[in-house]
């Protein structure tokens, strides 16, 4: 007796009788499915059967449409074709996306205001500084823009950059009722003491050639004597102060070159590594200070003799 899936493979199919079978192809079947010849699936009625009442000729025509645009995207992306365009500019200069919302001085203001929106998800705050692209003198009161900004996106972006690091990353902080685009950078979190929940956080323009505090990010450290047996860096400075010209990405971090580190070396700018276009502000001293090498010294590591 036939079984349960051939008795509905003959009941959904086409009477052969009266139609004429499709010849299937070996490239149309391994569209369709895997394992099955050609051979069988032309000479088994019931596979026959199957296919028909599964697969029509118009879904093996789109089917075969999609292999092929996805044949076609891989020759793109392994020749490189077209990537230039699907480059976002702003990835390209390492800068983020963020949106806030305007904040009524009136109705907006004060301490019940300001935990009524914190209720929200809404932390306030101002954009402030100078802007010469914009032609924005510095301490004009008249561009203050008072906004308030969706907690979730500050969790996002110290969830990727980190507590210390996310007030030295570069967005473009849309003013969703305006529309307005403001380059800028965060500034003057602040953060409750006990529920640690965010209080305030500000906004402070920036341009291209405006100091901007990088962080520092050691590497080779297995290079270095004094970090392979247990030693550590004491730190004076996590950030080094630099201006990053026009059209410049502006870096993740600076690299420190562990390699040779002794315990009680002193830590200086020499031992930075800058990017193209990357260099020390000018408010920053000859005299600036990284931090100090300090572990056990090898001595320490032989034990009592026997």
């Amino acid at each position: 007796p036939a079984s349960i899936c051939q008795r509905l493979w003959l009941s959904t199919s086409p009477n052969s009788s009266e139609e004429a079978r499709r010849i299937y192809t070996e490239d149309e079947l391994a569209s369709m499915v895997s394992g099955l010849s050609s051979e069988r699936a032309n000479s088994d009625e019931n596979v026959a059967a199957y296919l028909a009442s599964n697969f029509t000729e118009d879904d093996t025509d789109h089917l075969q449409e999609f292999l092929k645009m996805q044949e076609e995207l891989k020759e793109k992306v392994e020749s490189g074709e077209g990537l230039e365009e699907s480059v976002d500019p702003l990835a390209a200069l390492n800068i983020n996306r963020m949106s806030c919302h305007t904040r009524c001085q009136e109705t907006e203001e004060g301490t019940r205001a300001g935990r009524r929106m914190r209720k929200q998800g809404m932390i306030p705050g101002v954009i402030y500084g100078r802007d010469p692209v914009k032609k924005i003198p510095p301490f004009d009161e008249k561009h203050i823009i008072y906004v308030k900004t969706p907690d979730r996106y500050i969790y996002s972006g110290i969830n990727r950059h980190g507590w210390r690091d996310f007030e030295s990353r570069v967005y473009d902080l849309t003013v969703e009722e305006t529309g307005e685009v403001h380059r800028v950078m965060p500034t003057g979190l602040q953060v409750h003491p006990v529920k640690e929940k965010f209080i305030c956080l500000n906004f402070i323009r920036y341009f291209p050639g405006k100091p901007i505090k990088i962080p520092i990010k050691p590497i080779n450290v297995e290079e270095s004597p004094a970090m392979k047996r247990g030693g550590f860096i004491v730190w004076q400075n996590r950030h080094l102060e630099c201006v990053v010209e026009d059209g410049v990405p502006i870096p993740e971090f600076l690299e420190l070159e562990c390699t040779g580190l002794e315990r009680k070396q002193v830590l200086r700018q020499e031992r930075l590594t800058f990017p193209d276009g990357v260099k020390v502000s000018h408010r920053v001293k000859d005299s600036w200070l990284l931090g100090s090498v300090f572990g056990k010294a090898a001595k320490d590591e032989i034990g009592p003799e026997a």
